[in-house]
């Protein structure tokens, strides 16, 4: 797994008007594609009357689509596709649903339109960047509990739980790279009385660290 990556924040919805014509953009992280293919599919139901739903998403380099949905090839999906790229997104989709006002934009006027709903989607939206933690489980005599804890706390352990049960359990998200460290402190501090396991990885927002 990738140390971390940016993508959008939340969920989020912009619209603009050009030249009468409609564009509603919907973005919104996704965990992978088949997320991202559920939530087209339901913006398009949201907006059967559009003349056009694009889309365009990027899981990761390998994973990664767009369409232009009627509108003339080139115009419409790859726009968006090429802000999402540009900005360096993952796990990333958009969907653009445009309903016509009458007026041609002309394939010049369609691409920066769809550019510019794709950007004001994005900036709705809000970018973080997600770090990789992973879940770590000690377990050990009630003796060690202070200073056990300082311990995970100092080697910057998140979300720390204690369950005070026949023996005591720790456990908490840290950075991948710093568990065998922590855990060889933790063997030496307790004369390996304690039991060190690791969890699930979980990715984590930047924001939502500094909390």
């Amino acid at each position: 797994m990738q140390d971390s990556y940016w993508t959008l924040n939340q969920q989020a919805q912009s619209e603009m008007i050009i030249k009468k014509s409609r564009f509603i953009t919907n973005a919104a992280p996704v965990k992978n594609e088949q997320e991202a293919v559920d939530f087209i599919s339901s913006v398009a139901g949201n907006h059967k009357k559009a003349n056009h739903n694009v889309f365009a998403y990027r899981i990761d380099d390998r994973i990664q689509k767009y369409s232009d949905n009627g509108e003339p090839g080139g115009t419409a999906g790859m726009p968006g596709f090429e802000v999402i790229s540009q900005k360096g997104l993952l796990r990333t989709v958009l969907v653009v649903s445009r309903y016509f006002g009458g007026i041609k934009l002309g394939a010049g006027g369609l691409v920066r339109a769809y550019k510019e709903a794709a950007v004001k989607g994005i900036t709705a939206a809000g970018v973080l960047q997600k770090v990789l933690y992973r879940n770590v489980h000690l377990t050990m005599d009630y003796q060690w509990l202070g200073q056990v804890k300082r311990e995970v706390e100092n080697a910057g352990g998140r979300h720390i739980n204690i369950d005070y049960a026949e023996k005591v359990k720790i456990n908490f998200l840290l950075r991948p790279d710093a568990i065998h460290k922590l855990s060889e402190r933790l063997i030496d501090l307790t004369a390996a009385q304690i039991q060190v396991n690791e969890g699930q990885s979980i990715y984590l927002g930047v924001d939502f660290l500094n909390h």
